[in-house]
Order: C-alpha cells, then structure tokens, then sequence
C-alpha cells in the first residue's frame, strides 16, 4: 500500500483506531486507574470525538438520543446522598464522561458492518486474551499483565 494511501485511511478511519487502542488498553490494564492513566484516557477520547464533530458535524442534543441523557442524568442522582460526596461526583464523572465520549465516536462511525466487524473482533480477542491470562494466573500463581 502506498504512503499516500495509508495516511488517507488512517485519516479517514482515526475515530475508529482510537476506539479499538481504547479496548485493547482498558482490556490489559488494572483497575482502577490511577490519575495520570485518565488523562490518557480523556485524551484519548475527547481528540476522537472533536475530530467526528469536525468532519460530520454531529449535534449531540438529537431526540434519539434521549435514552442515553437520562441513564447518564439517572446514574448521577444517587451522588447528592452519598456519604462522601464529593468522591462520588468525581467517579460519576470518570464514568459519565468516557460513556459519552465512547457513545458518539461509535454511534457516528460506526456505520457499516465491516466496521462493527472489526471493532467486535477486537473486544473479543483482546477479552480472550486477558481471560486465557486469568487462568494461567490461576494455575501459576503469577499475574503476567498487572
């Protein structure tokens, strides 16, 4: 494949890369995640999901969408009566904000079935793998990935 080539499909395809290193990182790596991991994560998000917004120019505030504003609104109402307020809004937001991020790279690029293909093969092996790692913990009595 020319240079030229591949620059243009990782281009036209970054979304959907950046989605698949997101499956394979969380699958290899332990929770929960440290602070400086997040960041990464966040990044790793949020560069995906402005490029889709640039290219597609997406609204985030469609009325198909209502199912997912109100399982994120409805996750957060339990933070108010937590003992330990303010830990639990800063997890309601580790989680609402990936749930988000990952919900509209996938939902606006995913849009073939050679593309669900591929990111369900992902999911699939990389949770092979780490499940093959967990019983050879189990046998050996070492932990190869954390």
């Amino acid at each position: 494949m020319k240079p030229e080539k591949l620059k243009l499909l990782i281009f036209q395809q970054f979304e959907i890369i950046c989605i698949v290193i997101l499956f394979i990182w969380i699958s290899f790596y332990p929770m929960p995640m440290p602070h400086n991991v997040r960041i990464g994560l966040y990044l790793l998000l949020t560069i995906p999901f402005l490029t889709t917004v640039w290219k597609k120019g997406i609204s985030i505030f469609k009325k198909s969408d209502w199912p997912l504003w109100l399982f994120l609104l409805a996750i957060g109402l339990n933070v108010p009566f937590a003992q330990q307020q303010q830990i639990a809004f800063i997890t309601y937001l580790d989680v609402i904000l990936p749930m988000f991020l990952i919900y509209y790279i996938v939902s606006e690029n995913i849009n073939s079935n050679e593309k669900f293909i591929l990111l369900a093969k992902v999911i699939c092996i990389a949770s092979s793998l780490v499940e093959l790692f967990g019983i050879m913990d189990v046998f050996l009595g070492s932990n190869f990935i954390y």
